[in-house]
């Protein structure tokens, strides 16, 4: 990951806060082999679908509460104790 750095350099040479990073899940129970989401061109995250993790350009992009939701569920946990109404990234694991 890079800590929610731009893959940019701005004008004075260093990297701004960005909205999108990377994550790289192991664990037993997990779909192996599997990219979930993308950016576009311009490099902003792309909607993507919860139920597969698949882009969506009709979603919005994955949050990163969705994202533990995801995990805390892929674990046997309801992710609503933790994080009430929040939409559970299920393509990670169903």
């Amino acid at each position: 990951s890079e800590m929610t750095r731009t893959p940019r350099k701005n004008a004075d040479g260093g990297k701004d806060h960005w909205s999108s990073t990377s994550a790289l899940l192991i664990s037993g129970g997990l779909q192996g082999g599997t990219v979930l989401g993308q950016t576009n061109d311009s490099l902003k995250a792309t909607g993507i679908d919860l139920n597969t993790g698949q882009e969506d350009g009709s979603q919005n992009p994955l949050n990163y509460d969705q994202f533990v939701a995801g995990i805390l569920h892929s674990v046997g946990i309801d992710s609503n104790a933790w994080l009430p109404n929040v939409e559970v990234l299920r393509g990670i694991i169903d």
